[in-house]
Order: structure tokens, then C-alpha cells, then sequence
């Protein structure tokens, strides 16, 4: 007798595997006066309601005789047929598996808007307390508290904290001497590189303590120890601010051979656009005081001014922009990166009076390559100032900025008598 094998397929049903949700943060560094612009993407596999499932699983590839081989309902099947035929394969109807819930960060912080409703956190705002710090950071990476700005109550905000090298979390307020009367204590003084026996130890006619305490709201970005400009934007309401010039002019500013105490080179020019819907000005005339300015809400506390309209003139004579005592008055069209930086370097200090050169045709671009030389800012050469060594008609325009920088910077109103850096800087925010 031969003997027989029977060989007996199982097929295993199978369902679907969870679905799985893949997160991807973008790099955030965090800094002052600066947005947080990572991307927060989510991709989730979602899982169909309807599954396919073989039925009639066991099936028999052999069989003797006494065993004739049948399909999952008990009707004969030749023994050459495939194991499988679409007569095999039923549709049944599968409730889905759970998933990943959906992502939503409608703030754009890197945080799931329930995460945010969770810890209190605003959805709807990157930074709910204002200190500078996103709320990804505070509540991922740092102990601070994202529902408060000052997390140590020590009056300094908690980004400025980290800028400086201190901690967030341990108060740094001491009631030891303050020598030169800035606000800080000649103790923090020493601790974050500032002079004690200086009031302004970087020279832009901030005080020290304002600059501290000050940041990021009254004076975003502001350092101590590195010189900052600040400009209040106002804006005709027909106009558009060029947000690519304004970088531009404090790209070249940044990088320019002016010295500061932590060693560095260059000083930070800070545009903060304040009202872009004004109704009154359509044009600006220097020749009358109250036609250049619009609505300087900053005035006396240490900013200075850019309004932003359709036509600027010289009593009857029309120009395409002008700078002076502390304002900037600027056509639309004619906003470039090389006229702004040729009208900041006039509050900076740079005029006619220094050189033939400056704001005129006298010189040739060979004699004064510079962009105060009208020869120069109506090229397509690159920005540059010159250093007064290229001939007898040219200026040193870089040394007349560091002689004159803070001429038309008015701090007053952010010195009032009795009152501490600390309580002016706690006032405004």
C-alpha cells in the first residue's frame, strides 16, 4: 500500500496594523525680537472602513480519493484549481483601528493646540506671555513658566535672562550698591560683562539697566554690551513698508567698523513698525515740523523715526526722501536699502558740512566712493562708506558715526526722577 501525504494550507486572516503618526520639528533657535519661523508638520496613515478578508481559509492542495476536495461552502472544486480565486475573497466590513489622533498647531509654535488648552498656553500666539521665549521652549526645553514673563520675578523678562547668561529660574535681584546709577547692581553688573562705573557702557545713550530691564518689549533685542539704533515705522495707509530694504540697510549697519565693548564690530538697527494705516500726512514737507511726523508714539524714549508716505518735499521742491532731527521721511517708490542706509547715516552724524562730497555732485565716485555722495547712491556700485583716505574731497564717514551716533537719540522720558530703570521698564509693557 502507497502510502498518501496530505498536505493541509492554512491561511492566516490578516487585518491591518495600527496606523502610525510621524512628527517632525523644525530647528527653533530662540532669540530676542525674532519669531519663531520652524515648520510643525504631521503626516498620519488613516486606515479604510472597509477591509478585505479571505474566507474559506483551509484549503487542501492534495487529497486522496475517500476525500474529494471541496470550497468553503462544501461544493466539489477540481484539485488544480488555484487555492485562491476571487470566489474565495469576501468583503467585510471592518469597524477602523484606532490612529493617531490629528495634529493641530494653529499658532505654528510646535505645539498640538490640546497640549496648549492643557497647560493653559494661548493657541493662538507663539509666545502667550511675551517674554521672548516660544511656548514649544518653555515647555519643552526650559523650567520656565510659559504663562509668565518674569518666571523668577526678578524684573528681568526671561529671554533677556538667557541672552545674558542668567537664570531664569533663580531671582537676580540684589540689593547691593549700584556705583554708577543705572538700575543694576554692581554685582550683576559684573556678572553679565557691563560696567559698574558706567552708566550706557556701549555708548548708544541707553542706559545699561533700561537695556536689561527693557527687553524684549520696550527695547526688542537690546544688548548692553553692543550698540542698538531704534526706529518707530509709521505708515501712510496707501503705502507698504519694504520689509526687504529695512533688512538689508541693518544687515550693512551690523557689519560696519564700529567698536563695541564685548569686542565685536558693528551696531544692531532695530525697525519696529508701529502704525501702517494712518490717514493723515499724505505728504510729508520738512520744512514744516508737523508735517513730518505722523503719530511718534516713542518720542523722547530713545527711539527715532521713519514715516513711510506717498511724496516727500522740501518746501516747494520734491524729494524722494530726508533726514533730520531724529526723523526720516521716505516717498514709497523710492524706498531702497541704499537711500535708507544714506538717510540713517545723516542722523548718524554724516552732512554736508563734513565734506564737499556728501550730497552732492562735486565729487566724483573715484574722489568720494560713497553712498552719501549722490554720484555713488545713483550707481549700481556696491553700499559702501568711504574712509577719507581716497582724496582730498572725501570723508571719513565712519569715524564721524562714532563720534556723532547718539545726536539725536532723546532718552528723557525714560529717566524720570525717582524712578528706577526697573520701574520705567515695568510701566511700559
Amino acid at each position: 500500500m502507497v502510502s498518501t501525504q496530505l498536505i493541509v494550507v492554512i491561511v492566516l486572516l490578516t487585518l491591518p496594523v495600527t496606523a502610525s503618526a510621524t512628527v517632525g520639528f523644525s530647528p527653533m533657535s530662540v532669540v530676542s525680537a525674532s519669531d519663531y519661523d520652524g515648520a510643525y508638520s504631521t503626516n498620519v496613515d488613516t486606515v479604510s472602513a472597509e477591509t478585505q478578508t479571505p474566507v474559506g481559509s483551509v484549503r487542501f492542495a492534495h487529497s486522496p480519493d475517500n476525500f474529494p476536495l471541496t470550497d468553503a461552502h462544501g461544493n466539489p472544486v477540481d484539485s488544480n484549481q488555484e487555492l485562491y480565486s476571487a470566489e474565495t475573497l469576501e468583503t467585510v466590513d471592518k469597524p477602523p483601528l484606532a490612529s493617531e489622533p490629528s495634529w493641530v498647531d494653529s499658532d505654528g509654535d510646535g505645539l498640538d493646540d490640546r497640549l496648549e488648552l492643557s497647560v493653559g498656553t494661548d493657541v493662538s500666539s507663539s509666545d502667550t506671555d511675551g517674554d521672548g521665549l516660544d511656548d514649544l521652549a518653555e515647555v519643552v526645553r526650559y523650567d520656565t513658566d510659559p504663562l509668565d514673563n518674569d518666571t523668577d520675578d526678578d524684573g528681568i523678562l526671561d529671554s533677556t535672562e538667557f541672552r545674558l547668561g542668567l537664570s531664569p529660574t533663580v531671582s537676580d535681584a540684589t540689593s547691593g550698591p549700584d556705583t554708577d546709577g543705572d538700575g543694576l547692581s554692581d554685582d550683576l553688573e559684573r556678572r553679565i560683562g557691563t560696567d559698574p562705573t558706567l552708566q550706557d557702557t556701549d555708548g548708544d545713550k541707553l542706559s545699561d539697566g533700561i537695556e536689561v530691564y527693557g527687553a524684549p518689549h520696550l527695547f526688542p533685542g537690546a544688548d548692553p554690551l553692543r550698540k542698538d539704533l531704534y526706529f518707530e515705522v509709521d505708515a501712510y495707509h496707501t503705502t507698504t513698508v519694504n520689509w526687504t530694504a529695512l533688512d538689508n540697510a541693518a544687515a550693512f549697519f551690523a557689519s560696519a567698523p564700529v567698536e563695541n565693548p564685548d569686542g565685536s564690530t558693528g551696531f544692531s538697527v532695530h525697525f519696529v513698525v508701529d502704525e501702517t494705516n494712518l490717514t493723515t500726512l499724505r505728504v510729508a514737507n520738512v520744512s514744516y515740523p508737523a508735517r513730518v511726523v505722523a503719530d511718534f508714539d516713542r518720542a523722547d524714549s530713545g527711539y527715532q523715526y521713519i514715516f513711510l508716505t506717498e511724496a516727500v518735499f522740501i518746501g516747494d521742491r520734491q524729494v524722494r526722501a530726508t533726514a533730520n532731527g531724529g526723523r526720516i521721511a521716505i516717498a514709497e517708490r523710492d524706498q531702497t536699502d541704499r537711500l535708507y542706509i544714506h538717510e540713517i547715516a545723516h542722523l548718524l552724524g554724516v552732512h554736508g558740512s563734513d565734506s564737499p562730497g556728501v550730497d552732492s555732485y562735486e565729487a566724483s565716485i573715484e574722489e568720494y566712493p560713497s553712498i552719501m555722495s549722490y554720484a555713488y547712491l545713483n550707481s549700481d556700485l556696491p553700499v559702501q562708506m568711504a574712509t577719507g583716505d581716497e582724496s582730498p574731497k572725501s570723508n571719513d564717514d565712519w569715524e564721524d558715526i562714532r563720534r556723532r551716533f547718539t545726536r539725536w537719540v532723546d532718552t528723557s522720558a525714560l529717566d524720570p526722577p525717582g524712578k528706577s530703570a526697573r520701574a520705567v521698564a515695568a510701566d511700559r509693557r
